[in-house]
C-alpha cells in the first residue's frame, strides 16, 4: 500500500510561505494552539485530493483558499499544494519511486491539477487515486464535525455506508441498468401495442380486400382455363380436319399418279400403232396413193377436232347442271333470309308498338309525379336530393383519399422501424470491425475486396439477366414474324399455283413450259416476262389480245422444235415469238399529247432490255388513255389505244368495249412473283437475324453461367473469411456516414409522416363537416316529406325506374334487329342475287358455245362423210392395207380418247387437288392463328370438360361473376402479405419484449439477492469488529449494530444500540457527547478495518473524550498505525504521547503559520 511521504503548502489558506511536511510511515500528530492552522493542513489534503465543494473545506468561495495577505501582506496570486505519495511498490502505474500530485488554485477560482509537474484534469487525478483506494470523500479522512454527522446520521444513511462499503454499488449499478432496460422494455410494450392496434384494424381491412381479390382471382383462373380448354378443343378440331385433308391430298396425289402411269402406258401403245400405220402408209406410199394418205390423215384430224369438241360439250353441259344446283341452294338460302327478315321485321314492329306504349306510360307517370311535387311544394327537396348525391360522391372520395393516404403512412412508419432497428445495431457492428480490423488487417482488406469483386459480379449478372429477358422476347417476336411470314408465303405460292393452272388453260402452251428443260431458249409465256401497276393490268391485258399467252423463244429454229414436239404429240396449238425475227412497233408520230393520255403501252412495262423486240412487237403501237372519251378526242382510227377500263379501238376504226369482269389478269402471276420473291427474301432475313438471335442468346447464357459460378465461389469465400473473423455479413458495410445517412432518412420519413398525418386530419375535418351538413340535409327532407307522401313518390319513381329499364332493353333489342336485318340479312341477299344473276349470265354464254359447238360438230361431221366416200373409193383398190389401217386407226383414235378422257380426270383431279390444297393453307393459317390466340394461355390448367357448348355456358357464367364484384384492389394480396408479415413481426417483436422484461426482472431479483448475501454477510462481519472495537474503546458497556428490518434490509436503515449500564439499550442519540463519540469511533475504526486504507487522517475527533477514553483512542491509534499511516489533529495528551512523530503548528501576527517537527 502506499502512505504519504510529504506535503509540499505554497499559499494556501494561512500557509503564506512554502512550507514542506514530512510525514513517517506510522502515528503523526499534529499540535497547536486554537486558531494556529492545523485544520488547515486537513485541508490542503483534501484539495489536492480533489474535493470541490469550498464549504467543505471551510471557506465561503474558491478565492477564500489563497493566502489573503493579513493586515500587512500583500494577497498571494495562487495556492499550491502537492502531496508526494510512496510509489515504491508500484501501487500507481508509474516507474517512480514517488508520485507527486499537485493542485493549483487561482484568484478567479480556476484549478490546475498536475501529475509529476505534467498538466492533467481532476478527473485523470480521481482516476489515478481510485488505483490505491484513494477517494477524497472516504472515511479513511475524518474532519472536524464528522463525528457529530456519524452519530447524528439517520438509519437509511448509515445503511448506505454499509452498502458502500460492501461493494454492492456494482448490484446496484447493475439494477439501475436493469430498471433503466426495463423501462425501455415497456415503452417499447406500450408503442408496440398502440402499433398492433392499429396494425389489426388495417389488417382486418385488408384481409376483406384480399379475400374479395383472391375470389376475382380463382374465377379469372377459372375463366382463363375455360377460354383456354376452348381454344385448345378447336386446335385439336382444326388439326384433325387437317390431318383428313392431308389424307385426301395424298390420296388424290396416289390417283393423279395411276392417272399418269395409264396415260404413259397409253401413249407407249399409240406409238406401237403409230409405228403401223406409218409402215403402211409407207406401203401404201409405195404404190402412189400419198393423197389418199393425206386424206385419210385429214378424216382422222377431223374425227379428233370433232371428238374433243362433243368432250366439250359434256364439259359444258355438267358445268350447266353444277349451275343448276347452286342456283337451287342459293335460291333455298335466300328465301330462309327473307324468311328471317320478315320474322325480325315483324318483331321489330312489335317491339315499336310496344316501345309506343311504355313511352305513353312513362310520360303519364312523370306528369303524374310532377304534378305530386307540384301540389305539395316538393320541388325544394329534388335540389336536396341532388346535394346529397353530391355530397354522398365527394364522401366517398375523401373516404378512398384518406385511405389511401393511410396505406401511404403504415408504409412509411414500416420503413422507420427498419431504420430504427438499422440505426440501434450499427454501433456495435462499427465497434466490432474496428476490433477485428486492428487484429486482422490483411483479412479485412480481403474481405472487403471479394465484397466489392462480388457486387461489381452481380451487377454484371442482373445485366446478362436483363439482356436474356430482351433476347427471349425478341425471338418469340421473331418466332412470331418468321411463322406469319412463311403462312403469308405458303398463301402467295398456292395463289401462284392457282393463278398459273387458269392462265395455262391451253395444253400445248402447259408441255412446251414443261419441257423447258429439254428444248433449250424457251423463256416463257410473254405476260410472264414483265411485270406492271396494277392499274394498268386491265387495259394492257386487253391490247395484248390472244398474244398475252405467246409463248417467248430465242430463235425460229427453237419455235420450229416447238411446233414439231406438238404436232409429233398433238398437243395442239401454241403461238411463240422468236427473239431473232420478230420486229418491233412504233406509235405513229405526230400524235399530240393530251390530257387523259397515261402514255405508250411499252412505257407501261418493266422486262430485261432481252425481251424488248417481244413486247415492242405485241405493245409497241399502243397507247394507253384514262375513258374512251380521251380516245375519240385523239382521233379513232389514228393509233391503237386501250382505256383503263379496257376499251379498245383499232387502227382500223373497230372499237370493242363494255362491261368488263374484273378478274385475276395476266399479268398477275408477275405481281405475284415479285410478292413471293419479297417474301421468301424476308423471310430468310428473318431466319438470319433469328439465328443471330439465338447464338447472342447461347452465348449470354453462358456467360451468366460462368457468372453464376463466380459469385458462388466469392460467396463461399467471404462467409469462409466472416465466420474465420466472427462477422456478420453484414457487419463490413456498418459505418458512421451510413449511419448519419439513416438518421436523414429517419427525420425524412418522419417529416412525410406527419405532413400525411396533417392531411389525413384535414381530411377527416371535411368528412366530419360533410356528415354534419348530410345529417342537416336529411333532418331538412324529412321535415318537408310525410312518410305517406315519401310512399307514393317512391311507387311512383320505381315505376318510372323499371319503365327506363324495360325501355332501355327494347332499345337494344330492336337495335340488335335493325343491326342484323341491315349487316347481315339484307347484305347476305344482295350478295346471293348478285351471284344468281352473274350465273344466268354464265348460263348463256355456255349454252351459246354449246351452241357454236354442236353447229361446227354437224359441219364436220358432213365433211367427214365426205371424206370417208374418198376413202371407200380408195379402200377398193387397197382392202386390206386400209382395212388393216383402219382398224390400227380405229385403236389409235379409241386410245387417243382414252388419253383424253384420263386428262380431263386428271385435270378434274388437279383442280379437286388444287380446291384442297388451298382448304389446307386456310386450315394452316387458321391453325397458325388458334395457335397464336394460345399463346396467351400458355402454362394454363386445361379442364377436363369437352363440350364446347358447356365451356362457352361456362366462360358467360364466369365473366358475369367477375362483372358482379366490381371494382377489386389488387394491390390488397401483396399489401396484406407485407401488412400481414409486419403485424406477424410486431407480434414476435411483442413477444421477444415480453421475454425480455421477464429476463430483465429475472436479473433483477438474483441482482437483488446477491446484493442482500452480501450486504447481510458485511454487516455482520462489520457488526462484530464495531462491537470488538467499542469494547476496547469504552471502559464499560456494549455496542451492537441493528437492522431495522431483517427480512428487507434496504427498505429501512442501521441503528446502533449501546447498553452503557444496567440491561437497557439505548439508541446512539440517547448518550452523551463522550459515549456519542467512542461510538461513532468505533463505527468508523469498524469500517477502516473491514476496508483498510493506505493512510488515515483524523481532525480533533477525541475533542469530546476524557482521559481515559482518550487513552484507549491513543492505544488503539498506536495498534493501527503498524499497518497504516496515520496522521492525528489533535489537543489531547493521551494522543500525543503515543505520537511517533509531532507537528507543532503556530502563526504570527501576520497570520502566517509555521510547522516544527519532532520524532519521539
Amino acid at each position: 500500500m502506499t502512505r504519504i511521504n510529504k506535503i509540499l503548502i505554497h499559499g494556501f489558506k494561512s500557509f503564506a510561505h512554502k512550507t514542506e511536511i514530512l510525514f513517517d510511515k506510522d502515528f503523526n500528530a499534529v499540535i497547536g494552539p486554537n486558531g494556529s492552522g492545523k485544520s488547515n493542513i486537513s485541508d490542503a489534503v483534501c484539495f489536492v485530493l480533489g474535493k470541490l465543494s469550498s464549504k467543505s473545506l471551510r471557506v465561503e468561495k474558491a478565492a477564500n483558499l489563497i493566502y489573503n495577505g493579513g493586515k500587512t501582506k500583500k494577497p498571494m496570486q495562487q495556492a499550491e499544494v502537492s502531496i508526494y505519495f510512496d510509489n515504491s511498490k508500484k501501487i500507481f502505474p508509474y516507474q517512480d519511486d514517488e508520485i507527486k500530485i499537485t493542485r493549483i488554485i487561482k484568484q478567479n477560482g480556476q484549478s490546475t491539477y498536475k501529475i509529476n509537474n505534467k498538466r492533467v484534469t481532476r478527473n485523470q487525478v480521481i482516476d489515478l487515486l481510485s488505483i490505491a483506494k484513494i477517494d477524497p470523500e472516504g472515511y479513511n479522512i475524518i474532519l472536524q464535525g464528522d463525528i457529530a454527522k456519524f452519530t447524528e446520521m439517520k438509519p437509511e444513511d448509515r445503511r448506505k455506508i454499509i452498502e458502500e462499503i460492501s461493494g454492492i454499488a456494482v448490484y446496484e449499478d447493475k439494477k439501475q441498468k436493469a430498471l433503466s432496460e426495463l423501462a425501455k422494455v415497456d415503452e417499447k410494450l406500450k408503442e408496440a401495442e398502440i402499433i398492433l392496434t392499429e396494425r389489426r384494424t388495417h389488417l382486418n381491412e385488408l384481409k376483406r380486400d384480399r379475400d374479395q381479390a383472391l375470389r376475382f382471382k380463382q374465377i379469372e383462373e377459372k375463366l382463363k382455363s375455360a377460354k383456354a380448354t376452348l381454344i385448345h378443343l378447336r386446335l385439336e378440331a382444326k388439326k384433325k380436319e387437317l390431318e383428313k385433308i392431308n389424307k385426301r391430298v395424298e390420296e388424290e396425289d396416289q390417283k393423279l399418279q395411276k392417272i399418269q402411269d395409264k396415260i404413259t402406258s397409253i401413249k407407249k401403245e399409240i406409238e406401237k400403232n403409230q409405228e403401223k400405220i406409218n409402215s403402211i402408209n409407207k406401203e401404201i406410199e409405195q404404190k402412189g396413193e400419198k393423197e389418199q394418205i393425206n386424206l385419210h390423215k385429214q378424216l382422222e384430224q377431223l374425227k379428233i377436232t370433232s371428238t374433243k369438241k362433243k368432250e366439250k360439250i359434256a364439259y359444258y353441259k355438267n358445268q350447266l347442271l353444277s349451275i343448276e344446283r347452286r342456283r337451287e341452294s342459293l335460291k333455298k338460302e335466300q328465301k330462309n333470309y327473307e324468311e328471317q327478315i320478315k320474322k325480325l321485321t315483324q318483331e321489330q314492329d312489335s317491339l315499336l308498338n310496344e316501345k309506343k306504349k311504355i313511352i305513353s306510360e312513362h310520360s303519364d307517370i312523370k306528369n303524374k309525379l310532377q304534378a305530386l311535387k307540384r301540389k305539395h311544394g316538393l320541388d325544394a327537396t329534388s335540389n336536396i336530393e341532388e346535394k346529397l348525391s353530391a355530397i354522398d360522391k365527394e364522401l366517398d372520395k375523401l373516404i378512398q383519399q384518406v385511405q389511401s393516404l393511410r396505406e401511404k403512412q403504415q408504409d412509411l412508419i414500416r420503413k422507420k422501424d427498419a431504420i430504427q432497428f438499422q440505426i440501434s445495431t450499427i454501433d456495435e457492428k462499427i465497434e466490432k470491425v474496428k476490433k477485428v480490423e486492428k487484429e486482422n488487417e490483411e483479412q479485412i482488406k480481403e474481405l472487403k475486396h471479394l465484397k466489392a469483386t462480388l457486387s461489381d459480379l452481380t451487377k454484371e449478372l442482373n445485366s446478362c439477366i436483363e439482356r436474356d429477358s430482351f433476347l427471349a422476347r425478341k425471338l418469340k417476336q421473331l418466332n412470331n414474324q418468321l411463322q406469319a411470314k412463311q403462312t403469308e408465303l405458303a398463301k402467295l405460292k398456292a395463289k401462284a399455283v392457282e393463278l398459273r393452272e387458269t392462265t395455262i388453260s391451253n395444253i400445248a402452251i402447259e408441255k412446251i413450259l414443261k419441257q423447258k428443260e429439254k428444248i433449250r431458249g424457251v423463256h416463257g409465256i410473254l405476260t410472264e416476262l414483265g411485270s406492271v401497276d396494277e392499274r394498268y393490268a386491265l387495259a394492257l391485258e386487253i391490247a395484248a389480245g390472244p398474244r398475252a399467252k405467246s409463248i417467248v423463244v430465242e430463235t425460229d429454229k427453237v419455235a420450229a422444235d416447238c411446233i414439231k414436239f406438238l404436232k409429233k404429240n398433238k398437243y395442239g396449238v401454241a403461238t411463240f415469238i422468236p427473239l431473232n425475227k420478230i420486229k418491233g412497233k412504233q406509235i405513229p408520230s405526230g400524235i399530240k399529247k393530251e390530257k387523259g393520255v397515261i402514255g405508250p403501252a411499252i412505257e407501261l412495262i418493266d422486262f430485261d432490255p432481252k425481251y424488248k423486240k417481244a413486247f415492242s412487237y405485241v405493245f409497241g403501237d399502243t397507247l394507253v388513255v384514262d375513258n374512251i372519251d380521251t380516245a375519240r378526242k385523239i382521233g379513232i382510227g389514228k393509233i391503237k389505244m386501250v382505256t383503263l377500263d379496257g376499251d379498245l379501238c383499232e387502227t382500223s376504226g373497230v372499237m370493242q368495249g363494255g362491261s368488263r369482269k374484273k378478274g385475276k389478269g395476266l399479268f398477275a402471276a408477275s405481281e405475284l412473283k415479285k410478292k413471293i420473291s419479297t417474301a421468301e427474301k424476308e423471310t430468310v432475313s428473318i431466319e438470319q437475324e433469328k439465328n443471330d438471335i439465338e447464338r447472342a442468346r447461347i452465348l449470354n447464357e453462358e456467360k451468366i453461367s460462368n457468372l453464376r459460378k463466380k459469385i458462388s465461389e466469392h460467396e463461399a469465400a467471404i462467409i469462409k473469411l466472416e465466420r474465420t473473423l466472427h462477422l456478420e455479413s453484414e457487419d463490413l458495410n456498418a459505418s458512421l456516414e451510413l449511419k448519419e445517412k439513416l438518421r436523414k432518412d429517419e427525420n425524412t420519413l418522419q417529416n412525410q409522416i406527419t405532413a400525411i398525418q396533417e392531411e389525413i386530419t384535414t381530411l377527416t375535418k371535411k368528412i366530419a363537416a360533410l356528415k354534419s351538413e348530410k345529417n342537416q340535409l336529411r333532418e331538412k327532407l324529412a321535415e318537408i316529406r310525410s312518410p305517406a307522401l315519401i310512399a307514393t313518390i317512391s311507387t311512383f319513381e320505381e315505376q318510372e325506374r323499371k319503365l327506363n329499364e324495360k325501355l332501355l332493353k327494347i332499345n337494344n333489342e330492336i337495335n340488335n334487329i335493325k343491326s342484323k336485318i341491315d349487316d347481315i340479312l339484307i347484305p347476305e341477299s344482295k350478295k346471293i342475287q348478285k351471284i344468281l344473276l352473274q350465273q344466268e349470265k354464265e348460263e348463256k354464254e355456255i349454252k351459246e358455245k354449246i351452241k357454236e359447238l354442236t353447229s361446227a360438230i354437224k359441219r364436220e361431221t358432213e365433211e367427214i362423210k365426205e371424206k370417208e366416200k374418198s376413202i371407200k373409193r380408195f379402200y377398193s383398190s387397197y382392202k386390206s392395207l386400209f382395212t388393216e389401217r383402219d382398224k390400227l386407226s380405229d385403236q389409235l383414235q379409241n386410245l387417243e380418247e382414252k388419253i383424253e378422257t384420263e386428262r380431263e380426270r386428271a385435270k378434274q383431279i388437279e383442280i379437286k387437288l388444287n380446291e384442297i390444297k388451298l382448304k389446307r393453307a386456310e386450315i394452316n393459317a387458321s391453325i397458325a392463328g388458334i395457335e397464336k390466340e394460345f399463346e396467351e394461355y400458355k402454362g394454363v390448367l386445361l379442364l377436363s370438360e369437352r363440350s364446347i357448348d358447356a365451356l362457352k355456358h361456362k366462360i358467360s357464367s364466369y365473366e358475369k361473376e367477375l362483372a358482379s364484384i366490381g371494382t377489386i384492389n389488387m394491390r390488397a394480396l401483396e399489401i396484406y402479405e407485407q401488412v400481414e408479415l409486419e403485424f406477424n413481426r410486431l407480434i414476435e417483436k411483442k413477444t421477444k419484449l415480453l421475454q425480455e422484461r421477464e429476463e430483465v426482472l429475472k436479473i433483477m431479483q438474483e441482482i437483488e439477492s446477491k446484493k442482500k448475501n452480501k450486504f447481510m454477510k458485511t454487516f455482520a462481519t462489520l457488526n462484530k469488529q464495531f462491537k470488538r472495537i467499542f469494547s476496547e474503546l469504552a471502559t464499560k458497556g456494549e455496542a451492537s449494530l441493528v437492522l431495522e428490518n431483517i427480512e428487507n434490509p434496504f427498505d429501512a436503515g442501521v441503528d446502533i444500540k449501546v447498553r452503557i449500564t444496567g440491561s437497557r439499550f439505548l439508541d446512539i442519540r440517547s448518550l452523551s457527547g463522550g459515549e456519542k463519540t467512542l461510538t461513532a469511533l468505533a463505527f468508523i475504526f469498524a469500517i477502516q478495518e473491514y476496508e483498510p486504507h493506505s493512510f488515515y487522517l483524523f481532525d480533533e475527533v477525541d475533542a469530546a473524550l476524557d482521559k481515559r477514553n482518550s487513552e484507549l483512542l491513543a492505544k488503539l491509534i498506536k495498534k493501527y498505525s503498524k499497518n497504516a499511516q496515520y496522521i492525528v489533529i489533535t489537543h489531547n495528551d493521551s494522543i500525543i504521547s503515543e505520537a511517533d512523530n509531532l507537528f507543532g503548528v503556530s502563526m504570527n501576527e501576520e497570520g502566517i503559520s509555521k510547522i516544527v517537527s519532532l520524532r519521539l
